[in-house]
């Protein structure tokens, strides 16, 4: 066993003896760095010579490792879809525009039908099957035995107070011709004067209308008396439309006199009297049976 200090000592002489064994090497060192190079490789061995001059490397080199390692190249997004194409344009039309064949009476009726399950109009006026026959001047026993049927058959209701294209009921249509014999029938079957008739934005109902246009002749003032009796013995309530007012503030009643004052101022007329003396017994009649009517006064 050797001492400590002995140990120590051969150390030493170990480190002295290498240091003289690198001395004259260490010597040749030059600026360039080779001589460092060659006592690392003295000392730790020969490193990697690295590429030769052609510029191979050796295989399995650290050099061969990084320079003949693949290539990774980031996966690209896949390329967007292409875009739609546009929409062809439209044919061009020639400058009078789109041709419409013209629609025959035939198609149009048959419109008419298609939009009318319950057959209630009969032609493109809306005229319905009682309309034609006010129009047609048909008789009182014709247009009795329609209205039965249409009773009957339950298309009366839509049918009885239904305006026209002109806004003509058929109670407004026996009016204007004169049909004195078919307004107790149409009440019988519930036509209603107060319903609005002729042009609605005026608010007009069937005693504005027979005051207002019934009133040239004694028979069609004999007429508008009918109509008014007949509502007082079928349908009392509906004597209310004599106090009803129109777009203008006027009641029939205020059509009446006006018309009394237009013929007073020319009496002289043997013709104007008659009528003016039919007038003034039709009112006299109305405020017999509605004392809250009296003359000149507006409602």
């Amino acid at each position: 066993m050797h001492s400590p200090y002995q140990q120590w000592e051969g150390a030493v002489q170990q480190q002295q003896q290498l240091i003289q064994r690198t001395q004259p090497q260490a010597q040749g060192f030059d600026d360039t760095g080779e001589g460092f190079e060659s006592l690392l490789e003295l000392l730790n061995g020969p490193t990697d010579p690295g590429p030769p001059s052609g510029g191979a490397c050796m295989p399995g080199s650290r050099a061969d490792i990084i320079i003949n390692a693949p290539m990774m190249v980031p996966a690209q997004p896949p390329p967007p879809p292409p875009p739609p194409p546009p929409p062809a344009p439209p044919a061009a039309e020639s400058r009078s525009g789109p041709s419409k064949a013209p629609v025959s009476e035939q198609t149009r009726l048959a419109l008419i039908k298609k939009l009318n399950p319950q057959s209630i109009l009969v032609d493109e006026n809306f005229n319905s099957q009682l309309h034609t026959a006010v129009l047609q001047s048909q008789p009182r026993e014709a247009v009795d035995f329609l209205l039965c049927n249409l009773k009957r058959q339950k298309k009366l209701l839509p049918i009885i107070n239904m305006v026209n294209i002109c806004g003509h009921t058929p109670l407004s249509l026996c009016l204007k011709m004169r049909r004195a014999d078919l307004l107790s029938l149409l009440i019988d079957f519930d036509a209603g004067p107060t319903q609005l008739c002729c042009c609605v934005s005026e608010r007009t109902n069937h005693f504005h209308y027979a005051f207002a246009k019934c009133l040239d002749t004694t028979a069609a003032i004999q007429m508008v008396q009918c109509l008014i009796s007949c509502v007082a013995e079928k349908h009392q309530s509906d004597l209310i439309g004599l106090h009803a007012k129109d777009r203008f503030r006027k009641t029939p009643l205020d059509y009446l006199n006006h018309r009394i004052s237009q013929l007073s101022a020319t009496q002289q007329e043997p013709d104007s009297a008659e009528l003016l003396a039919s007038m003034q017994w039709l009112k006299n009649s109305i405020c017999r049976m509605l004392p809250r009517v009296e003359a000149g006064l507006d409602y």
